[in-house]
């Protein structure tokens, strides 16, 4: 904006950069998202063991043991 106003350079300035910001936010809200949603993904199978063996006389924690192990390497 050669020449123009001073005042409406730094207003531009400060636009693009609010416009730049807001893009950013956006972006680190899906990212967030898609973190949330992988993570409680991997953590289905350990919920539903959690739900099998809720009353079991003898919990298979192997099994738990598992299933974590496999999340937590698969998901990091």
């Amino acid at each position: 904006m050669t020449g123009a106003d001073p005042v409406v350079e730094a207003a531009d300035h400060v636009l693009d950069g609010l416009g730049e910001s807001l893009r950013l936010r956006r972006l680190r809200d899906g990212l967030g998202d898609l973190a949330t949603a992988a993570a409680s993904q991997a953590l289905r199978p350990v919920q539903a063991w959690l739900e099998d063996n809720r009353h079991a006389a003898t919990p298979d924690f192997d099994e738990l043991d598992r299933l974590v192990n496999h999340s937590e390497t698969r998901h990091t």
